[in-house]
């Protein structure tokens, strides 16, 4: 039989030390505490989550916390095998992997002590066997972590269960990061959460700034996937913020059918071999991480000594910055930096990019206060002017002073005989990285344009050279953003950015910002708004009505005849007194119509808010 990943055959168990026990047909029923929803996974794609759900399967109420598992097709792990990957691919891929899942990890925030829990004590990728098809997984989970598995309290509604299969037959990632969520809700079968937690769940936290882009791209989507598992899948939107009664703040999941696994008793989905560890054996896997006397294997060393760097990842930022730059709060900057590496970013990019910036802020008198144009470029990602030594180097290479050259290594691949008509052809794959890009309007758009000019002012007397490096700079920090315009505001933007960065040359602008721009309908820009505003109408006609409305009209009527009479008579205590007396009325009347105008809205118009259902 073929070994296919997740569906035919999945062997399981510990490379030494290890004693045969049984052979098991399982239906794929994963049992964790409840406590386990607390793990942040959003940065893994949908394969590394088919993964870590494995492992959970593996773990299933067993005291064992170190496995592995063997997988013949690890190019399942890359894509959904529909097209051929490079032996080369899978190489670069396997030896991420483990930094990949060592970042899975636990918050925890109960009666004012907060932490994070690791998952894994150590995560392991072992190649040796390759030329064989085998890649080895090694994972051991903390003993605190095992809680998750083993203390399940002896009741449903203590423990959560969701099915492997379920998740692996869903094509999204978004969808098979809720499916446990939803599943915990199964008796209710209905699962309330705030729209900041939903991102923190799905791993976009501050990448959608519009909740129509939200929906439209995420949730839509996603609960369209979901309702193959959940009937009549629906979802509200909910206004529960009373400063602001037309945002929404939070989604309500609802369907109709009931999740029981009980009938899945006798269904066999998955087959594999279970092997137990003897616990008093030095296990070969454990020896790298007592003492590096007991490492027989280099390559071993080389997985160590990655996993240990990926986990001191902030450290050792925090260390270059400590020893280099003084001057600078590392706390001012650590959110910046955590949420950097969330995002893939290497310890060294990040160091490379201060260690640039810093440089830039200190030989440029234009920065007057340095540590804080720093804080500045890395808390909103964008480069500093170049010095004159870089912009010196910059007109080398465009006077054709300097020749770039490039270094093409070529690999001949021996995984696939199908490899051989490809090797020619450009390879992506290895350096793809997932970038979710943030979904602007055009007055966000205008601010960032100002911001830049301000700070980007012409300093230098070759006008040509400091627009083309401008130019750079501005397209650089847009690359992070797809900015929504009308056709008229488009038409507008390209025509200035023509002149001011590119000569006048309107297909060479287009060119630029075709992946920036996006040229959207009225109708769709307007979607929310013309909702809202006939809201609005129909506010103001019922404000009308007020009896407080009526009278300040009066009030206002009889304040305007006595200022006209007051330029006739200078001076006129009486007046005055009168005049005094309607401000004061005037004052009370307006303070007591704003009370009635909220009052009217929340009777009104929030109620049928709160209830309202998303358009899907």
């Amino acid at each position: 039989m073929e070994d296919q990943l997740f569906n035919d055959e999945m062997l399981i168990g510990i490379r030494t030390g290890a004693k045969l026990i049984e052979v098991k047909k399982t239906n794929g029923l994963v049992k964790l505490n409840k406590e386990f929803l607390g793990i942040e996974l959003g940065f893994l794609n949908k394969k590394e989550l088919e993964l870590l759900y494995i492992l959970c399967l593996a773990y299933k109420e067993r005291k064992v916390q170190s496995i592995k598992i063997h997988i013949k097709e690890i190019k399942e792990l890359m894509s959904n095998g529909e097209k051929e990957i490079r032996k080369t691919d899978i190489e670069n891929y396997v030896e991420t992997l483990h930094k990949r899942l060592a970042k899975v990890n636990i918050r925890a925030d109960k009666k004012g002590i907060s932490g994070t829990l690791n998952l894994f004590e150590y995560v392991l990728t072992d190649t040796r066997d390759f030329e064989t098809g085998i890649v080895t997984i090694i994972a051991k989970i903390t003993d605190t972590a095992m809680n998750f598995f083993n203390n399940l309290e002896g009741k449903k509604n203590k423990y959560l269960r969701f099915l492997v299969e379920d998740a692996i037959k869903l094509k999204g990632k978004y969808s098979a990061l809720l499916l446990p969520h939803l599943i915990s809700c199964s008796k209710d079968k209905e699962f309330e959460i705030s729209f900041e937690n939903l991102e923190e769940i799905l791993g976009i936290k501050g990448k959608y700034s519009r909740k129509t882009d939200f929906n439209k791209r995420i949730l839509k989507p996603t609960v369209e996937e979901l309702e193959i598992i959940f009937k009549d899948l629906k979802v509200k939107g909910l206004k529960k913020n009373e400063l602001d009664p037309r945002k929404i703040t939070h989604y309500k999941f609802m369907w109709t059918n009931n999740i029981n696994y009980d009938d899945k008793k006798e269904e066999t989905s998955f087959y594999y071999e279970l092997e137990e560890t003897n616990s008093n054996d030095k296990k070969e896997y454990s020896k790298v991480f007592i003492n590096d006397n007991n490492v027989t294997d280099e390559n071993e060393k080389i997985i160590v000594a990655e996993a240990e760097e990926e986990l001191t990842a902030e450290e050792t930022i925090k260390k270059f910055i400590n020893e280099n730059i003084q001057t600078l709060n590392y706390k001012s900057i650590q959110k910046n930096i955590k949420s950097r590496l969330e995002n893939g970013e290497t310890p060294e990019e990040i160091i490379a990019f201060i260690k640039r910036n810093w440089h830039r802020a200190i030989e440029n008198d234009i920065y007057k206060n340095k540590v804080a144009i720093l804080i500045k470029s890395i808390a909103e990602n964008f480069e500093l002017n170049l010095t004159k030594e870089e912009i010196q180097k910059e007109k080398n290479i465009l006077n054709g002073k300097t020749i770039i050259k490039r270094e093409v290594k070529y690999i001949k691949s021996d995984w696939s005989n199908n490899d051989l008509k490809k090797e020619n052809k450009e390879d992506n794959s290895e350096a793809k990285i997932e970038n979710i890009k943030e979904y602007i309007d055009y007055k966000k758009y205008l601010k960032i344009k100002e911001d830049f000019l301000i700070l980007n002012k012409n300093k230098s007397k070759d006008i040509k050279t400091e627009l083309l490096i401008q130019r750079i700079q501005f397209n650089s920090v847009l690359k992070k953003y797809i900015i929504n315009l009308s056709k008229a505001e488009y038409k507008k933007e390209i025509e200035d950015l023509k002149e001011r960065f590119y000569g006048g040359n309107a297909k060479e602008t287009e060119e630029a910002y075709k992946n920036i721009f996006q040229i959207i309908n009225a109708d769709e820009k307007e979607e929310i708004e013309e909702e809202e505003i006939e809201k609005m109408k129909e506010w103001e006609e019922e404000i009308n009505k007020l009896p407080s409305v009526k009278h300040l009209s009066e009030v206002y009527y009889q304040l305007f005849c006595l200022y006209q009479e007051k330029e006739k008579y200078k001076e006129n205590t009486e007046l005055e007194n009168r005049i005094n007396n309607l401000q004061n009325i005037r004052v009370k009347l307006e303070k007591k119509l704003e009370e009635e105008k909220t009052e009217l809205w929340n009777k009104k118009f929030r109620k049928e808010e709160e209830e309202e259902e998303l358009d899907f």
